[in-house]
């Protein structure tokens, strides 16, 4: 019995193993996909030419295709993660599971419909791109609303600046989700209410600049100055080993060239370049364009994984990882200019259909790692008790101290709740039991402390 018990865990191990494996594979491949069917339209064959129309039906039939492939591929892996674990998975969380897949299966269904109707009637439909987008960008708004309300409960507790920095990063990244949907709805709701295949592949902007068109670009910049200032600071242990300079050296690059995007007057050192090879110079320049919010993504994760490397758990280094592809989808889903003006075909609405799945897997990761740590009273003593605790632990151990104490208020709150019914029914006195919720966490929490170490 203990010997199959041992090889069920083996296999459940050997699974989970598979399936963090195939999401891994998948980000990486719906990333360079999304590079690629945002700039796509820059080539010359697809926006020029007498088969250029062709030749972009094509290609964003093969972009959705690929889309749709791989989200269903995601969906059914992530749906086997929880199966096997022995964390409690509480009924909010499943209910978002299952309004997010509801939600994707949704989007999928958008997608295929678009593709037929282009294939069929040469158009689409101007409310499938807003539809798609006010599904996309409020679904995924309202789960960060979540995680933002979760970081801050915490921070309430223990204040930390490495939390504090996430959560502000998430928070810009919120705000940004906001100025992007009513950036994108203000410039197509004035479009035809059908694009036809004379409409243009390449973007450009119908109206001038607008308070959301600002916040967009304002946003968009903040986000980025965010996501890196806080990927900076999880990174700070390995400037040990990789050189503190060569880190942030690196770290620059990245900020520099993302700043770079929004200073226009930096075409003007390549105009000679731009008159000789128009077509080259506008297909790699869209692409260093798209490719912007990737590298943010991509940072934000590497920072997180650097976590789940230090982390010999499992199912914590399972959630984190999770955490890590999550948050590079939904960093690099958010690409909001290439549906601006309507294009045809519209290749941004296959990125955006990504961003429900991202936002999930962030939330999910986050979450639980902190949960299931503070659940889990070895490796909570192992990581609080580290001599040698890393700025990367720290964050962690703090979110999961955060974790236990609210726990554990809820459990006193309800007690005491309770307890102080009965007591005023008996005497018929009132007490004010709310002032004391916090002694009593207090000393829960040090009689823990006392107790024998795992």
């Amino acid at each position: 019995m203990v010997a199959s018990d041992g090889v069920d865990r083996r296999r459940i191990n050997f699974l989970q193993k598979l399936e963090l494996n195939s999401i891994f594979y998948l980000t990486l491949g719906i990333i360079f996909c999304l590079i690629i069917g945002n700039s796509i339209s820059a080539l010359p064959f697809f926006t020029s030419g007498p088969n250029a129309v062709v030749y972009r039906v094509w290609g964003f039939s093969i972009i959705v295709s690929f889309a749709v492939i791989t989200q269903i591929v995601f969906v059914n892996a992530l749906s086997k993660l929880d199966v096997h674990e022995g964390i409690l998975y509480k009924s909010r969380i499943k209910l978002i599971k299952r309004l997010t897949f509801v939600i994707q299966y949704i989007l999928i269904t958008i997608l295929v419909f678009c593709v037929f109707q282009i294939i069929f009637t040469h158009g689409y439909f101007r409310d499938l791109i807003l539809i798609s987008t006010w599904i996309s960008f409020v679904f995924a708004s309202f789960l960060l609303v979540i995680l933002i309300i979760h970081l801050i409960s915490w921070l309430r507790r223990n204040m930390d600046y490495t939390v504090l920095a996430y959560a502000s990063a998430i928070s810009i990244i919120f705000v940004n989700l906001i100025f992007t949907l009513l950036y994108i709805t203000d410039e197509v709701r004035d479009d035809p209410a059908i694009i036809g295949s004379n409409r243009n592949a390449i973007v450009s902007f119908t109206s001038g600049p607008s308070i959301f068109s600002q916040g967009y670009n304002i946003s968009s910049i903040l986000s980025f100055i965010s996501i890196w200032l806080s990927s900076g600071i999880l990174l700070q242990h390995y400037s040990k080993k990789f050189g503190r300079l060569r880190l942030w050296i690196i770290l620059g690059i990245a900020l520099v060239y993302f700043l770079g995007l929004f200073q226009y007057q930096f075409l003007e050192y390549f105009s000679e370049i731009r008159i000789a090879y128009p077509s080259a110079f506008d297909t790699v320049y869209t692409f260093i364009i798209n490719a912007s919010t990737a590298i943010g993504g991509i940072l934000a994760a590497v920072a997180l994984w650097s976590v789940a490397k230090k982390v010999r758990q499992d199912k914590v280094r399972k959630y984190l990882m999770l955490a890590a592809y999550g948050t590079m989808l939904l960093i690099a889903s958010t690409q909001a200019i290439s549906v601006l003006s309507s294009p045809y075909p519209p290749f941004g609405i296959a990125t955006i259909t990504f961003m429900s799945i991202g936002s999930f897997s962030m939330l999910v990761g986050i979450y639980f790692s902190a949960v299931y740590v503070s659940q889990d009273n070895k490796l909570r003593y192992a990581i609080s008790r580290s001599s040698k605790i890393s700025e990367q632990l720290r964050f962690l151990k703090n979110m999961v101290k955060s974790q236990m104490e609210s726990e554990i208020e809820k459990n006193v709150r309800s007690s005491i709740k309770n307890l102080s019914t009965s007591l005023e029914e008996e005497s018929g006195i009132q007490t004010d039991w709310e002032e004391k919720v916090k002694d009593y966490v207090d000393m829960v929490l040090n009689e823990k402390e006392k107790m024998k170490r795992p």
